[in-house]
């Protein structure tokens, strides 16, 4: 798949469709720095259009982006592996993000089970956390400490409905996710704390509509592409 623009503000990996797109709405994809491993580069003279990888492994899955020319795989490389390098050596020292990362204090938290995606789909539990128009899942409550979500999602882009005993869904333009709760009262507590931050988030979204939006990057990397495996989801 042919990407035009990959982010990094030396916390999280962000990658878009086009140029234009720049907002977290738009977002295709966000890499943690606490979740990558490391990063190497590869020279590939069977790929024609980008015979220069990066290859991004993280805790869940390997990501693969291609430019076309050397320099620019160098310095890609260069930049995440220096960032990974100063965050192991923060790690446990104090100087590291406080227990959750970018998720730290969420306004709700907690286990609830997760129906998966697929024909033989079943119910795992998850924690998962709300902060603001963000909402992460995690495999554990230590992946939460850590920075280390499943996958992430800006609820601009949802709906929550009520779709069985003690369940309801999140329903964004690319897929649902349903979860269950422990008991209707759960329920009802996570669907009017969702639904109060999709309301923020509508509205936050409507205030800055009229202002040329700005991200702080580092680098921006054009003519990518991911490798499909980039698209399995959790």
């Amino acid at each position: 798949e042919i990407l035009e623009r990959v982010t990094f503000n030396g916390h999280s990996l962000k990658y878009f469709k086009s140029m234009e797109m720049s907002k977290d709405t738009d977002m295709l994809k966000k890499i943690q720095l606490s979740q990558m491993k490391f990063v190497v580069m590869e020279a590939d003279a069977n790929d024609k259009k980008h015979p220069f990888h990066i290859i991004v492994t993280t805790d869940h899955r390997i990501f693969t982006f291609g430019v076309q020319d050397e320099e620019t795989a160098k310095t890609w490389t260069t930049t995440l592996s220096e960032a990974i390098n100063t965050f192991m050596t923060q790690k446990g020292t104090g100087m590291e993000e406080e227990e959750g990362g970018h998720m730290a204090h969420p306004d709700k938290q907690g286990f609830l089970l997760k129906l998966g995606h697929g024909f033989r789909a079943d119910w795992k539990q998850r924690y998962v956390a709300l902060k603001g128009s963000q909402f992460c899942y995690y495999n554990s409550f230590n992946d939460f400490v850590e920075d280390k979500p499943i996958h992430e999602m800006n609820m601009v882009t949802c709906a929550v409905k009520p779709s069985g005993k003690n369940r309801f869904q999140l329903v964004t333009p690319q897929k649902s996710y349903e979860f269950q709760c422990d008991d209707p009262v759960m329920l009802q507590e996570w669907i009017e704390s969702l639904n109060e931050s999709v309301l923020g988030a509508l509205s936050n979204e409507t205030s800055v509509s009229s202002k040329s939006p700005f991200e702080s990057e580092q680098v921006i990397l054009s003519n990518l592409y991911r490798n499909p495996s980039n698209r399995l989801c959790a």
